[in-house]
């Protein structure tokens, strides 16, 4: 009896795997039934990502929910025995499922709110965590600052807040796994808070074949109205930093490339790179490359710092990737 079980068992997953490319809406999960609007949603600097129809067993999906305002955030399962139900669920009767949310927050992450519906199999309420790579690219693995069940027992809410740890996370990843085998995970939503990041760029990739413009926003706000900034470079990455006084480390490593920023400050290549912040604190540069300049793919991190009337540094950005390709 127990083969004909398994055997039964597995052509439903044979049978049930065909539906992930099908997916049809008009059968999907009716989703959360408690769920909870945080109070900054809808805020400058907020994103929303909501899943109820999970179309790829194994693959990334993307946010579906109709109020999504991000498709940087992909929901994926990492187990290769999962399927797709009827429903559009993601299922596993033969072994625990592992769930991981990638995503890129518009600026440097505060608070994150994660509210997932499990039915049958709940997910373990101590597998919860959020995963970045901090400054000297070391793994780092935050548990929740708050989790509990919703109304409903089969829901879930989990919190994060990044904001006490002083680092600048803006890239992360959420995990965390079923308690057993026959979970089946029919609707998550995600809703984060970042705050502005210091040093924005327009884009973060040109051609080094055709050259073209980075233009690059400072934004250190208007407690460093009209003082001096200064854009420094680094082609060997962020890690060492540079240390410029006590919790003032640039995420730039030193190299040539730095020392050519500050030689050719404000010059063809780098415009407006040192100067004064406008009444906002805020202030504008770019970077110029040149076509055909650079002979190889290249990445390139710049940032800046601020420094008062006595010459001290007393704010210094976030590092801001340029990539030169073909």
């Amino acid at each position: 009896m127990r083969n004909l079980s398994a055997l039964l068992l597995a052509s439903l997953g044979g049978a049930l795997a065909p539906l992930a490319a099908q997916c049809p809406s008009s059968s999907c999960s009716l989703g959360l039934r408690t769920a909870i609007v945080p109070s900054f949603r809808g805020a400058p600097g907020s994103e929303f990502a909501g899943w109820l129809n999970t179309c790829q067993a194994t693959a990334p999906n993307l946010p579906d929910e109709a109020a999504s305002t991000t498709n940087d955030a992909t929901l994926l399962q990492l187990d290769p025995n999962a399927v797709v139900t009827i429903s559009c669920n993601l299922y596993n009767f033969r072994a625990i499922s592992r769930f991981r949310i990638e995503d890129r927050a518009p600026g440097l992450l505060q608070e994150v709110v994660l509210q997932v519906q499990a039915v049958g199999t709940p997910i373990d309420p101590l597998s919860y965590r959020l995963v970045y790579l901090d400054a000297q690219n070391q793994r780092r693995a935050l548990p929740p600052t708050t989790s509990g069940p919703l109304a409903a027992p089969e829901e879930t809410i989990v919190t994060w807040d990044l904001a006490p740890l002083g680092e600048s996370v803006q890239s992360y990843a959420l995990e965390f796994d079923a308690l057993g085998t026959s979970c089946s995970l029919s609707h998550v939503q995600l809703d984060t808070r970042s705050a502005p990041r210091p040093l924005y760029a327009d884009r973060e990739r040109l051609s080094r074949v055709q050259g073209g413009l980075q233009h690059l926003l400072l934004d250190a706000g208007p407690s460093h109205a009209g003082q001096l900034y200064a854009v420094l470079g680094s082609a060997s990455g962020t890690t060492p930093g540079l240390y410029l006084g006590p919790n003032l480390e640039l995420a730039l490593a030193f190299d040539a490339y730095m020392i050519a920023t500050l030689q050719l400050a404000n010059s063809t290549y780098l415009l407006r790179t040192v100067g004064t912040l406008d009444a906002q604190g805020q202030g504008s540069a770019s970077i110029a490359v040149p076509p055909a300049g650079i002979f190889s793919d290249l990445e390139l991190h710049h940032g800046f710092f601020v420094a008062d009337a006595n010459g001290a540094v007393v704010f210094v950005s976030n590092p801001q990737v340029l990539e030169l390709r073909r």
